[in-house]
């Protein structure tokens, strides 16, 4: 595992299918797509902006946004995000993104 798929493998969580890995797979296969997706995030330009939450007061909101400030994902409700928590939440907006580019292409 590569330095960055070792911090999402520490810092994500992740799913894995009983049926064809272990939990340890899983979370392999997970930290290696997050960081494919942050890496494809960096290429992109693509930043997190994080707001206060007018919803729940206290809690945080997490835009991901492209170049031309467009709103590609967000995640609201976010309380005490640390700075790897953060940059957890990022690559998985970012995962979340380039999977629906991948359903809106026919993927």
């Amino acid at each position: 595992m590569t330095k960055v798929e070792k911090f999402f493998y520490a810092h994500a969580s992740g799913s894995w299918n009983p049926a064809t890995e272990t939990p340890q797979a899983g979370r392999r296969r997970y930290a290696r797509q997050l960081a494919k997706a942050e890496r494809h995030a960096t290429m992109e330009g693509w930043h997190a902006v994080w707001e206060s939450d007018v919803e729940e007061p206290g809690s945080e909101v997490c835009l991901l946004v492209d170049l031309d400030g467009r709103i590609l994902q967000s995640l609201a409700g976010i309380e005490g995000a640390t700075a790897r928590y953060r940059r957890v939440v990022m690559a998985e907006l970012s995962l979340e993104e380039l999977t629906a580019m991948g359903s809106r292409c026919g993927r």
